[in-house]
């Protein structure tokens, strides 16, 4: 439902929302603190940039505004962690080629979208796809092997050719 909102009516009833008690939250809710952020291994695991408020990004009419919002949040990052924040990730998969504009102008190097698949190394670093990971070994070697989506690509040349009732008449 928040979703269907502007971002100005989001923000104002997320403010209504009574104070979430930390010991009653599920864990899987709960953020890490700055200090356990600063504890990982950066060469490990990435902490990338996400906006401030989590808007729509293609629905900013400010230009400032979008500016602000993905300027500040990479330099509080930075700040916090002590190194330079170079990835953005677009707050719910939300992007357009004015957006990629402001990502690149506030010198982030690549930027994420919420697509599913993988990249290859001519694909442009402010689109990268997404690969799920799986709680079962053998979906997540499938998607990061790539196979899973090279056996979605043959299956579906063998359903358009083979199974679609269209080209069932040029087989007979």
């Amino acid at each position: 439902m928040l979703r269907s909102l502007s971002d100005d009516e989001r923000q104002t009833a997320l403010a209504r929302l009574p104070a979430l008690d930390r010991e009653q939250a599920p864990r899987e809710f709960l953020l890490a603190n700055w200090s356990q952020l600063r504890a990982l291994d950066s060469k490990v695991l990435e902490i990338g940039s996400h906006t401030c408020s989590h808007p729509n990004c293609t629905t900013i009419q400010d230009q400032s505004v979008l500016d602000r919002e993905l300027t500040f949040s990479k330099q509080k990052i930075s700040e916090e962690l002590g190194h330079k924040t170079m990835h953005f990730c677009y707050p719910a998969g939300d992007f357009n080629d004015t957006v990629i504009d402001a990502v690149k102008g506030a010198g982030y190097t690549s930027a994420v979208s919420t697509e599913q698949g993988l990249i290859d190394v001519d694909e442009d670093l402010f689109r990268i796809r997404r690969v799920c990971v799986h709680e079962d070994w053998y979906s997540f070697m499938a998607y990061t092997s790539g196979s899973y989506y090279l056996l979605r690509s043959i299956f579906r040349v063998f359903i358009s050719r083979f199974l679609n009732p269209s080209s069932r008449s040029s087989l007979q």
